[in-house]
């Protein structure tokens, strides 16, 4: 399951102030990304192996392996580097975030995906989807298990 467009979500509020729900990723040849988001791209990820680029709404997209780690990582059309994320199993993520989720609540919510990730504002931080009924939202901790940001899925 790819939790990056929960993530635009998140960004969308936090940074941009738009509301991205109904936007579609389309697969967009490397020739079609804007060159500043290319070269932002290369300059932080020098050694990543491209897998495909995807355009999201106004942003752009990129899955590419590093150190045998699948990662994405969403930039701005002018090249910002908003996010950066990898998949992780629950059981993966630090105690102190998990006894952070413990004390939400949604800790008795059904969690669908966790993930490692990495925002301007926040160099290590976690993302943990969680669902009820109908209602999903991703819930985000710093690395020290503080609640940082719920967004609805």
């Amino acid at each position: 399951m790819r939790t990056m467009k929960k993530l635009v979500a998140i960004i969308s509020m936090m940074y941009c102030g738009i509301q991205l729900t109904s936007a579609q990723d389309i697969d967009i040849p490397a020739k079609d990304v804007p060159k500043p988001v290319m070269a932002k791209f290369k300059s932080m990820f020098p050694k990543a192996e491209v897998e495909e680029w995807d355009k999201f709404d106004t942003f752009y997209e990129v899955t590419f392996m590093l150190n045998g780690v699948e990662k994405e990582a969403l930039f701005s059309p002018q090249g910002d580097w908003l996010i950066t994320e990898h998949i992780v199993k629950y059981s993966q993520l630090p105690e102190k975030v998990k006894q952070g989720f413990a004390k939400t609540e949604y800790k008795d919510w059904k969690v669908k995906a966790a993930a490692e990730v990495e925002m301007p504002e926040y160099p290590k931080a976690y993302g943990i989807d969680v669902a009820k009924g109908k209602s999903e939202y991703a819930l985000y901790f710093d690395a020290e298990g503080n609640f940082i940001k719920k967004t609805e899925d």
